[in-house]
């Protein structure tokens, strides 16, 4: 791995994991860098302004924790939100190149599964019978298998 330098990481595609959703609820996607409180502000402020019913923090790989972290802290600030998690790998596309074209290495593409956490909060109750459609749909992987090129 010394010879090779990461190129760039793409997140494949995958379907939503909770298409009971209505079209305008609010979707978080935490990452690395982002800041708890700049997230906390946008989530705190349309739930308790009453322009959205429901919240969904989304985090993979080292964002994962901190997508947690922002589900708990909202749960403790707004009492009363109900909540549905689901946990998944998400697949992507690692690209490495060779530091130097002379020594004959090729480029290497690599497919890694990522940790990802999705959290929905809600005001409104959460049916069973969703949440049992929604387990019946992706029994054992949460994320469907990516499809071979």
């Amino acid at each position: 791995v010394e010879h090779y330098w990461k190129a760039y990481s793409v997140e494949l595609p995958a379907p939503s994991l909770m298409p009971q959703l209505s079209p305008d609820t609010l979707e978080i996607w935490v990452q690395d860098g982002s800041k708890i409180r700049n997230l906390l502000g946008l989530a705190l402020g349309r739930l308790e302004g009453g322009s959205a019913r429901h919240v969904v923090f989304s985090g993979s790989g080292w964002a994962t924790g901190k997508a947690v972290s922002c589900t708990e802290i909202v749960k403790q600030r707004v009492p009363g939100l109900c909540q549905f998690t689901k946990l998944c790998l998400l697949h992507t596309e690692d690209s490495w190149i060779p530091t130097s074209p002379d020594m004959g290495l090729d480029h290497l593409t690599i497919y890694p599964n990522v940790p990802a956490v999705r959290v929905l909060l809600s005001w409104d109750p959460l049916d069973p019978n969703d949440v049992a459609i929604i387990l019946q749909e992706h029994p054992l992987m949460l994320c469907p298998p990516r499809t071979k090129k």
